[in-house]
């Protein structure tokens, strides 16, 4: 249909309309979409025309039709004619006929002026062409021809012209689009338009879902309308739409542009929301989560926080409308009093805030200076401790498990040493169960507290120790130990000490009674004591248990017939004795009293006055009965014995046992064994002669002389030899002895050779020698021309001193019985051994005077110490050996004390030549120089 026929289409209608409006058809009953309509002539009102057309409810609704239309058997028929409305880009089909004619007529086509080639369907008697033409918007307004021709004539054509309905050629547009920032209460104009398309297209309004009415401004080509809004907020993230709707695509959008708003609005501060807000109470240690909102405007507020005055940083929950955010944190004391804000701000400009504040429930928290203080005894101090809490804190000190008085401020008028310690101060509100503490350490400097541990001790004990412990801060100490006896220092001791950190031990390697005493342990570590002194002391005594002692005693008292003898032994004895008697089997024993007496001992080589005893014995008459050996017994912890001889002024006894051995072929020994010298010194003489002949060869040996060597003898010649002794008082009886040498063949010649063997020291040795030609009588009348000193003879009348205050033997020797018991051995005591007479013995040769050629030459062989030769004398007493000094003229010499210290003043000396003794030189005074005489 063109637009002529749609002009004139109503007024077409409404011819066959009934007076009521209604159009009426006929249904066919056979076929059910088969319609029939009456259609009236245009040409002639009373013609009507049946036409019969065929339906369905498809995309086609017209299927077929035919129009009973006499013209038509006669004419060119198309279809579609006239003016048809084609959508573009669609394809149309156009039908052309003609009925009759001989030949049949051609049907060719033209469209947009153009021939295009149709479909042939002619049959039978009618001509009939298709022509499929694809509808584009170039054929808006063209049409397309079908002519018909027989041969060269042209005997009709029918004409279709296009009313192509397409789409806008240009892409709608509008202003503004897309997103629109706006602020609310402003207006503005959205404009939109699209220019082209058949019909040109139809614009409508939407604006939140609503239908709008806009301003039409539609032009011949393009369509325009415009709308004018008035933003609220409601407006925001809504849109404003223009839809552009066309005929091409019936019932649907050909384009749309839309504006979304963003209008700006602020929110209402009255909208801040916190969550706990107000005041919180919160429990010290707790995580607190807080939560701030804001709903609306646009763009949403900006929410900070700031807690205790600094800014913190939240988790951002905002949502679209909703501006959120959430703190976290762990509440701790600080935070008791102190806030929370959140703030909301729009376009820079606070607009509201909310606050929480916090009542902190928190333990105490303690202010306690807790480094160490050192303090010295007597000093004041004072420290405060004090806590904050919530709620306020209960505060104590606690020393040891010991709660104290003191709240707090701790105070020490005067700090003791006992003040010393580790002191706690408490703290506690009830907000846990768990007591706040802080601590800090007071040191008291103060002196050492001496402690001394020992036992008392008894002699011979070996590495007993002494104990001294100190106590006291600083703990270094510096010791010393000293020993006194009274108000004597007798040593002080670095030997045999060992300082180990508060502990000095003092050891003692083997204890005499010089050990005993007192002995004081000194300790300092640079504090004053309470005394004002740096030097802090303790001592303690040492009793030295052992055997008695005695001190101021002789060997052999010596004393006339018929007189009275008194004399005194004085003795120690640690502990007191429980008895002290006189000892002698078979004799009637004389009195003895026993009292106190002072005493001296040396102490490592210093004298020092002891409580000791004195013995005092007396004989009223001396007679020969009390002439022999006696003990004087102490007991105290041990049974002591000391021996003691009381001997009657008297001439010698003589010698015994004289034997002579080692016969050779020109020399022989000859030994003897002493007598006793009834309290004077002896000397001994000896000679010896061819038998039964004159002539004889003599020799004196002073009294430590007991052996003898002959020399130069004759071979197989029988020899006389005789031995006495002499002292002050006379002489002894003679011993006798006949030998003979052996006979073997030897060479001779020389003279006589006079020696002494000697003991275990070489002693001074008395040696004249005599040639005789007189007779045997007259060696009787051989004598000192003077006696010793009469001072001399109180100690055995030999010049020396007789000790009797015996040292240990030491660990190296062997135990002998003392003279303590008989059945069991007693102290140990030094003894020096005496050799046996196959012992070779050290020889020293004494020169008298150089001799002539032939003059004999003494050996002297010199013996120091005597021994009784039987085991029990007559007097039923166990013998006792005494040792007597070399008296303070002689060299000091290693005694067998012990095996590390020189031996005390009691041990063996050896006498130098150059000083003899007092007897030795009355000897030699009595010697004449015409004794020397060659042989």
């Amino acid at each position: 249909m063109g637009v002529y026929q749609l002009k004139q289409a109503k007024s077409y209608i409404k011819e066959h309309l009934a007076e009521d409006g209604q159009y009426e058809l006929m249904l066919c009953r056979e076929k059910p979409d088969l319609i029939k309509v009456q259609v009236r002539s245009q040409h002639v009102a009373s013609k009507v025309y049946n036409l019969w057309i065929e339906y369905s409810n498809g995309l086609t609704p017209i299927s077929g039709w035919y129009c009973q239309y006499p013209l038509a058997e006669r004419s060119i028929w198309m279809s579609p004619s006239g003016t048809i409305t084609v959508i573009s880009g669609t394809s149309q089909a156009l039908e052309c006929q003609v009925k009759g004619g001989n030949p049949l007529v051609t049907l060719t086509w033209r469209c947009k002026g153009s021939e295009v080639v149709g479909v042939n369907l002619s049959k039978d008697s009618l001509s009939a062409s298709r022509l499929i033409v694809p509808v584009d918007q170039t054929y808006n307004g063209k049409e397309c021809v079908c002519t018909a021709t027989n041969s060269t004539t042209t005997i009709g054509e029918k004409t279709v012209v296009f009313d192509v309905i397409y789409a806008p050629t240009y892409k709608l547009m509008m202003s503004p689009s897309g997103n629109k920032d706006i602020g609310a209460g402003d207006s503005v104009t959205l404009d939109c338009h699209v220019r082209g398309g058949n019909p040109i297209a139809t614009l409508t309004w939407r604006c939140k879902g609503a239908l709008r009415t806009g301003k039409n401004l539609t032009s011949t080509d393009t369509a325009r309308s415009t709308l004018t809004v008035t933003v609220d907020k409601t407006y925001n993230g809504h849109i404003c739409a223009c839809i552009a709707t066309q005929q091409t695509n019936p019932g649907r959008e050909i384009g749309r542009k839309t504006v979304e708003f963003n209008v700006i609005y602020p929110p209402l501060a009255t909208n801040i929301y916190l969550l706990p807000s107000g005041t919180e109470t919160v429990t010290n240690g707790t995580t607190q989560r807080l939560e701030c909102q804001l709903k609306g405007g646009n763009p949403l507020a900006t929410l900070t926080w700031r807690c205790k005055e600094s800014p913190r940083i939240g988790v951002n929950l905002t949502t679209s409308n909703l501006s959120a955010s959430r703190l976290t944190f762990t509440v701790d004391e600080t935070y008791h009093g102190q806030q929370c804000v959140c703030t909301a701000t729009y376009s820079k400009t606070t607009i509201g805030t909310k606050t929480v504040v916090f009542n902190v429930l928190y333990a105490p928290v303690i202010n306690l200076n807790t480094s160490k203080v050192i303090l010295s005894e007597g000093e004041s101090f004072n420290r405060t401790c004090s806590a904050h809490g919530n709620p306020s804190p209960n505060v104590s000190w606690v020393q040891d498990f010991t709660t104290l008085p003191s709240t707090g401020v701790l105070f020490f008028s005067r700090i003791e040493k006992g003040d010393a310690g580790i002191y706690v101060c408490l703290a506690e509100n009830g907000i846990t169960s768990q007591t706040r503490t802080k601590s800090f350490r007071i040191i008291v400097q103060y002196a050492p507290e001496v402690d001394l541990a020992f036992t008392n001790m008894t002699e011979n004990t070996t590495n007993a120790s002494l104990n001294c412990t100190a106590r006291g801060v600083p703990s270094v100490y510096k010791f010393r130990w000293i020993h006194k006896i009274g108000s004597t220092v007798v040593r002080d001791l670095d030997d045999h000490v060992i300082n180990s950190e508060s502990v000095s031990t003092l050891t003692l390697p083997r204890v005499s009674y010089q050990d005993m005493g007192t002995y004081i342990c000194e300790v300092e570590n640079g504090i004053k004591g309470s005394n004002g002194q740096i030097v802090q002391t303790k001592q303690g005594i040492i009793f030295v248990e052992g055997s008695p002692r005695a001190i101021n005693a002789q060997g052999r008292y010596l004393t006339e017939k018929n007189t009275s003898l008194d004399f005194n032994i004085t003795y120690v004895s640690f502990p007191a004795p429980v008895n002290t008697s006189l000892i002698r089997y078979g004799s009637t024993l004389p009195v003895v009293t026993v009292s106190a007496a002072t005493v001296t001992l040396p102490f490592y080589h210093k004298n020092i006055s002891v409580d000791g005893y004195m013995a005092q014995i007396h004989f009223s008459n001396i007679e020969t009965k009390h002439q022999g050996r006696y003990q004087l017994y102490i007991k105290n912890i041990v049974e002591f014995y000391y021996n003691f001889d009381i001997i009657i002024s008297d001439k010698p006894d003589p010698p015994t046992h004289l034997v002579i051995d080692n016969i050779s072929k020109t020399s022989a020994v000859i030994s003897w064994i002493s007598g006793n010298n009834n309290g004077h010194v002896q000397t001994f003489s000896l000679s010896y002669r061819k038998h039964k002949q004159i002539l004889e060869t003599s020799v004196i040996l002073n009294h430590t002389v007991s052996s003898f060597f002959v020399g130069n003898l004759d071979m197989s010649t029988k020899y006389d030899v005789t031995v006495f002794a002499s002292n002050d008082k006379g002489t002894s009886e003679n011993i006798t002895r006949t030998f003979q040498t052996l006979s073997a063949a030897s060479s001779g010649g020389h003279g006589a050779i006079f020696g002494a063997v000697a003991g275990s020291v070489a002693a001074g040795i008395l040696i004249v020698v005599i040639a005789i030609a007189a007779f045997k009588h007259h060696q009787k009348h051989t004598r000192p021309k003077s006696k010793p000193p009469p001072d001399r003879l109180d100690d055995n009348n030999d010049g020396l001193k007789a000790n009797i205050l015996y040292e240990s033997a030491g660990p190296n020797y062997i135990h002998e019985p003392g003279p303590s018991t008989s059945d069991r051995a007693g102290a140990v005591y030094a003894m020096v051994q005496k050799p046996k007479s196959t012992t070779t013995f050290s020889q020293v040769y004494a020169e008298v005077r150089k001799p002539k050629k032939g003059t004999v030459q003494i050996e002297v062989h010199a013996e120091v110490q005597r021994t009784e030769t039987e085991t029990v004398d007559k007097d039923g007493l166990k013998p006792n050996i005494l040792y007597e000094s070399a008296g303070p003229s002689y060299l000091l010499e290693p005694g067998p004390s012990t095996s590390d210290q020189s031996g005390a003043d009691y041990a063996i000396r050896k006498k130098v030549e150059s000083k003899t003794s007092e007897v030795q030189r009355a000897d030699e005074e009595a010697m004449n120089e015409s004794a020397y005489a060659e042989v």
